[in-house]
């Protein structure tokens, strides 16, 4: 039976296994400005980061706050990619902290294949900015739960009393989540379709109440994409659906564009479907998605040997990235965080509790 890692020797693992992902990467000739994302950050932090300062207005650093992180690493490769290697091995251990309490046999198996997932393992190794927004919507659901979690109440988590006193007493769990969001927001506005996981009225619509919250959140996001893009849901739907920007010969799934707007809901319908299951690695065979294929059906294939309830928001987030997104290399990596952070939700409101 495989043992759960101690925080700290899975911290140093998970630094480990990135270290060798980046050598072998380097190997195959796959460099830091593979993506063509990394090299606008590096090429035009400086001058967005001006003037976004020079403008004086922080609405303006609304999804650009990744520019700003990027100008304060001095917009170097190497300082971005050795933060982002770090940042995975802390969210490694904030997600064994929320998952751990929770148990079955197949726990260590099931554990580790969240925790080192291919393609977060990848991503951990460029300079884009999922990692972050990974360890920031893993952290605010951390803190949003602070009070609520069993572990807190046994005190499995937090040993010292007094520690777990002062976080509550000076609101330290409120305050680390609201920043959190914050940031996540003014990294990628596409972040508010991650937050809509943490809110427990959205794991299931079980009463009228429940209902209008999600009729309210539905029209909450449409005022919201008029007013950054002037057209609605639909018409982001049809605009993406014209077009396929994934410039790999891997990312070949089809969009089913050619069918019009039954074409759009076939996407929104399928590519969740290919995604949580990984058999869109059979419609563009590579090297590239096998590894994110695998990582992702595996967990797939022990979570539906029991029942299970997939919470709202990540039927709304996958529908909405897979609505606006014209290619499925980009509706992957918009995906990544709600799997992640989903896996756990279900995780947690399907095993037992154990005092550890």
């Amino acid at each position: 039976m495989i043992k759960p890692l101690s925080p700290l020797l899975l911290f140093l693992v998970s630094i480990s296994v990135e270290i060798i992902a980046l050598i072998l990467l380097r190997l195959i000739g796959i460099d830091w400005d593979y993506h063509i994302d990394a090299v606008t950050y590096v090429e035009k932090s400086k001058s967005i980061s001006s003037a976004i300062f020079n403008n004086g207005n922080i609405i303006g650093a609304l999804n650009n706050g990744y520019y700003l992180f990027v100008d304060l690493l001095g917009s170097n490769p190497g300082n971005i990619i050795t933060f982002n290697i770090i940042l995975y091995g802390f969210t490694n251990i904030l997600i064994t902290k929320l998952m751990r309490p929770f148990r079955h046999k197949n726990y260590a198996y099931f554990e580790y294949l969240v925790l080192f997932n291919p393609y977060r393992v990848y991503l951990g190794t460029t300079l884009l900015k999922d990692t972050l927004l990974c360890f920031l919507l893993v952290t605010a659901y951390y803190f949003y739960h602070f009070k609520k979690n069993k572990e807190f109440k046994n005190k499995s988590l937090i040993k010292n009393d007094n520690q777990d006193l002062i976080l509550r007493s000076f609101y330290i769990d409120k305050i680390i989540f609201i920043s959190c969001c914050i940031a996540l927001i003014f990294f990628a506005v596409r972040s508010i379709f991650y937050l809509t996981l943490l809110p427990n009225f959205l794991s299931k619509i079980s009463n009228l109440k429940n209902l209008l919250y999600f009729i309210v959140l539905i029209f909450g996001i449409n005022f919201l994409i008029s007013n950054f893009t002037g057209g609605n849901i639909i018409y982001n739907f049809e605009s993406a659906s014209n077009v396929n920007m994934d410039f790999r010969s891997y990312g070949a799934i089809p969009n089913f564009s050619s069918f019009g707007n039954w074409g759009i809901l076939l996407k929104i319908i399928l590519w969740p479907l290919f995604y949580i299951s990984g058999i869109f690695i059979f419609f563009s065979p590579s090297i590239e998605l096998f590894f994110i294929s695998i990582g992702i059906s595996l967990v797939f294939l022990m979570q539906i040997r029991e029942k299970i309830t997939i919470p709202i928001g990540t039927i709304i987030g996958f529908v909405f990235f897979a609505g606006i997104t014209n290619g499925f290399l980009s509706f992957a990596r918009y995906s990544l965080p709600i799997w992640l952070i989903s896996v756990i939700i279900i995780y947690r409101k399907n095993k037992n509790y154990i005092d550890a």
